[in-house]
């Protein structure tokens, strides 16, 4: 814990201006080190100072610790008592309307401010990059910036497919948690706005032991919420170390404490922001300094940030951390290690791994190459929407099963590594089912090449209901007793318990997946850092892409027959010929000279018009 106070001098003698002290009002920590925002402080601080300072003036530190509401007053008070020009407030969105109510009229206030644009920016980036989620459930306070929250993510601040489920009072009783989930549908993950007490006592007497991952907004976040005896997300400030870039910054702190964590970005530009305020206005008088800081764009620990002048504080760009005990750890977007930026060649786009080697591209794709969003319809072509069976398929909803029987599932222990493998293997399935209708991987179609039938595993509900006489679904799930699969005129099936039985439970993976490896599927692993975890990812993605190469040799036979298509008998690698289960590679199937001519004709090739007498579009 910070002593009560304790100015940082950064001169061994005191230089003949008067010091710009600046005040820092640090979080309340048990750790011997101080925090990451009180050491991004006083880097910011000598940084300034080394350049010649403000107006001659070295920059000094006058840090007060306080972490509950009845410490603030005290802590203005010795920062007044100190000279401070204003006080630079730790990020703690539950303190921080604390702060400024009693520093009014006394200090200054500079802070960063959560906006809810960043927030559902944020989250966004996540599911869509990280977590491949659809569903968000949002739980909430009557307080403004949370109906400010619930307005931003209703009306485009998820991007399709990723949406908001529904809202949910933070205060209602436990027997309402269940009726909603039957009602309303159970999200991928809730997101949890309310103050740290409210969103704690949510998360024990609500939740309980309810697996579903829940992450915090920055409001969430506190003593209550850090305390819960179970792993969580926060939406934080970003840190320096998830951008890729290695600035002076990040190369100093790192080498003397570690990778910046929460906070250490804003302790520097709020000193920063200060201090080129005072410099700008050329003045310390509080009214004209604080005019200036309108004006001002931090060049900081996160590059250009400027100040928000609607919501009085700096606007910095947030991400999503994880949050386990008292931890908060950088996660989406992952870290991009110093290492890794330093050995890839000037030219690069990107960080490269430390081995030699990336992946093994045999074995499949790497993982993250596909993602079931990029998938989308073609107008005017035949669309085959992809779907696990689900409760709504009774005597078909066997994945959760399959995938436990082959080692592919932590068996709840992790739902988001639970749901990653289901994203890969439908992922793949989309892409090779894509390629054997002459498509491109990502499902686009190529002009004079590709067939006009369209995969995809998402469609806006009201454009499937316009859809209906053109769209077929395929259900993944269910077992039967010597097929792979079935068409029914305008569906079909993918019995995936089938085809995990028949081919692949030899090859079951040992020991099962665990919550440890669900770094090796959100892409927070970087392949070539541990030759033993560089063995596990490459076993885990083998399993899934074998598995799901043969569901989608499976689904391009059903919907060959969906088209119109029969068996044949003179071409072993044939689509229309493989007998399910026979375990064919994926890569050698295709339709052949007569199968295609026939779809050609009756579907169309895209770019082209139907032929004569084909199926209009």
């Amino acid at each position: 814990m910070l002593p009560a106070l304790v100015p940082s001098l950064l001169f061994a003698l005191a230089p003949p201006q008067e010091p710009l002290r600046i005040g820092v009002l640090a979080p309340v920590t048990a750790a011997a080190e101080p925090s990451p925002f009180v050491l991004g402080a006083r880097a910011a601080a000598a940084a300034l100072t080394a350049a010649g300072g403000v107006d001659g003036a070295p920059v000094e530190l006058v840090e007060v610790a306080a972490g509950e509401p009845a410490q603030v007053a005290a802590a203005i008070g010795e920062l007044q008592a100190a000279g401070a020009v204003a006080v630079v407030a730790a990020p703690d969105a539950a303190l921080l309307p604390v702060v400024r109510r009693i520093a009014q009229g006394k200090l200054p206030v500079v802070a960063h401010v959560a906006l809810p644009t960043a927030i559902a920016k944020a989250l966004d980036g996540a599911c869509a990059e990280t977590f491949c989620m659809q569903y968000v459930g949002l739980v909430r306070d009557g307080d403004k910036a949370a109906k400010d929250l619930e307005r931003v993510l209703g009306t485009g601040g998820l991007t399709a497919p990723t949406r908001l489920l529904w809202q949910h009072d933070v205060g209602q009783n436990a027997k309402a948690w269940p009726k909603l989930l039957e009602k309303s549908g159970r999200p991928h993950l809730l997101l949890l706005d309310a103050d740290p007490v409210a969103a704690a006592r949510f998360v024990t007497e609500v939740l309980g032991a309810d697996p579903l991952p829940v992450v915090l907004t920055p409001r969430a976040f506190g003593a209550a919420t850090r305390a819960l005896a179970r792993p969580l997300f926060v939406i934080l400030g970003q840190s320096p170390a998830q951008l890729g870039t290695a600035n002076e910054f990040r190369r100093s702190y790192e080498a003397a404490h570690g990778v910046p964590g929460h906070g250490a970005a804003e302790g520097h530009e709020g000193v920063s922001a200060v201090a080129r305020a005072v410099d700008a206005a050329d003045n310390r008088d509080p009214k004209l300094w604080r005019k200036a800081l309108l004006s001002v764009v931090v060049e900081g620990a996160r590059g250009r940030v400027p100040f928000d002048k609607a919501n009085d504080g700096i606007a910095a760009p947030l991400s999503l951390w994880a949050l386990d005990g008292t931890a908060t750890v950088p996660y989406a977007p992952p870290v991009v290690a110093l290492a890794a930026l330093d050995a890839q060649p000037a030219t690069s786009a990107g960080p490269q791994t430390t081995a030699g080697a990336g992946p093994q591209r045999e074995i499949g794709e790497p993982f993250g190459t596909w993602r079931t969003r990029q998938f989308v319809f073609e107008p005017g072509a035949q669309w085959v929407l992809c779907l696990w069976a689900g409760p709504d398929d009774p005597g078909f909803d066997s994945d959760e099963e399959d995938l436990r029987l082959l080692g592919l599932s932590t068996g709840g222990k992790d739902p988001i590594a639970d749901h990653l493998v289901r994203e890969e293997i439908l992922a793949r399935v989309l892409a090779i089912a894509s390629t054997k209708f002459g498509r491109r991987e990502d499902g686009t179609g190529i002009p004079g090449k590709s067939l006009r039938v369209s995969f995809a595993a998402h469609v806006d509900p009201a454009e499937r209901e316009r859809k209906k006489q053109r769209l077929w679904p395929a259900r993944f799930g269910g077992d039967h007793t010597g097929a792979g699969g079935e068409a029914f005129g305008t569906y079909c099936r993918v019995y995936t318990a089938f085809i995990r039985r028949t081919i692949f439970q030899p090859h079951a993976l040992d020991p099962a997946l665990e919550p440890a490896d669900r770094c090796y599927l959100d892409g927070s692993y970087h392949f070539g850092t541990d030759r033993a975890r560089d063995k596990r990812s490459e076993l885990i993605r083998a399993l899934i892409n074998g598995y799901a190469g043969s569901m989608a040799l499976t689904l391009a036979h059903e919907v060959g027959h969906l088209c119109g298509l029969g068996h044949v008998t003179d071409d072993p690698v044939e689509i229309m010929n493989v007998e399910e289960g026979a375990g064919i590679d994926y890569r050698d199937a295709h339709f052949g000279a007569d199968s295609w001519n026939f779809l050609a004709e009756r579907y169309g090739i895209v770019g082209q018009e139907p032929p004569a007498g084909g199926k209009k579009k």
